[in-house]
């Protein structure tokens, strides 16, 4: 496809309801912070959150001078399938062809950090379809949607788009149509959906730019490493758990935070632990790094939301789940 680095400014999508906006502001502070390009960020949302994104907007409007509000229609989503931590908000980027009034732009989650210069990937031409993004290798087997035995299948939550050939190539109403036949088949929805839109001509990006990270498995030190040497562009917290869940790794959060802080958010936005599940996430996570009472006496400050029988209950609880 035709490639559109020649303007000045690179356009940047991101897509997200009221759960989401937080976070949206937090991928778009390192967005900036770390390009150095001038940026055109687009936020497409709910069309009953513009005060709540004008708000985040003018919080960390320091940093990213120049957001643009595409507030959108929710009724024309509202029978699609919502699943695990996929909102009906996640389908937005499906409609950027018709929504978005640019050429060519970047499409990133709002559970990613960007830590290298955007420009670098916003060069890249795009594949056939005007779609590509980096190869998820679990995908094609995971997704029950026919594809090709010799189809890539390409992680959504990053995307480089020619959206002047999408529109042409009538990428929305084909993907809808895709939808309806294929959506109870499908383990991501949309992102499965986009796949099978875009099979057999889909553009692969290097993995740098879309370094998937499970934060309850992921070795943080190898983590770091990579981050030092420069062979992460974008990190995206893949999974349920999320750099703003309290029973999320330590070091996966406080580096997640380290840019929070800059977009305006405070720690009330992180989300405590309340319950047995997710206090047994977090154990299971730090299992390795110490005693067992080590890992308490550190830790014991993210259990307070826990009711007070819950509390009595732990250190019996936390020995029998590290013990074995």
């Amino acid at each position: 496809m035709n490639d559109a680095s020649a303007q000045c400014c690179i356009p940047l999508v991101f897509c997200f309801d009221r759960n989401y906006l937080p976070f949206a502001s937090v991928a778009t502070v390192s967005a900036c912070q770390n390009t150095k390009h001038p940026l055109r960020i687009y936020w497409i949302f709910p069309e009953n959150l513009v005060d709540e994104a004008s708000e985040s907007r003018r919080r960390i409007s320091h940093v990213a001078t120049d957001i643009r509000f595409i507030p959108n229609d929710m009724s024309q989503l509202a029978d699609w399938n919502i699943r695990g931590h996929i909102n009906t908000a996640a389908y937005f980027r499906i409609l950027i062809p018709d929504l978005v009034p640019e050429k060519k732009v970047i499409y990133l989650d709002c559970d990613i950090l960007v830590l290298q210069d955007l420009n670098e990937l916003f060069k890249i031409p795009t594949g056939p379809s005007g779609i590509s993004g980096v190869a998820h290798p679990e995908g094609t087997s995971l997704t029950r949607i026919p594809l090709s035995k010799n189809d890539s299948y390409i992680n959504s939550g990053v995307l480089l788009l020619d959206i002047e050939y999408l529109r042409k190539d009538s990428f929305v109403t084909r993907t809808k149509e895709i939808y309806f036949k294929y959506h109870q088949y499908a383990t991501w929805v949309d992102q499965c959906i986009i796949n099978k839109s875009c099979e057999l001509r889909k553009g692969i990006l290097d993995p740098k730019w879309n370094f998937l990270v499970l934060p309850q498995s992921e070795n943080t030190n190898q983590l770091s490493l990579l981050i030092r040497k420069q062979e992460i562009a974008i990190v995206h917290f893949a999974g349920s758990i999320k750099p703003w869940h309290a029973w999320c790794h330590p070091s996966i959060r406080e580096f997640w935070w380290a840019y929070a802080q800059n977009s305006g958010l405070d720690r009330s936005h992180l989300q405590p632990i309340e319950t047995f599940k997710q206090a047994r996430s977090l154990l299971l996570a730090l299992q390795k790094t110490g005693p067992l009472r080590e890992i308490l006496t550190t830790h014991l400050r993210t259990f307070v939301r826990f009711p007070r029988s819950y509390l009595t209950q732990l250190p019996r609880f936390a020995k029998q789940l590290l013990t074995g």
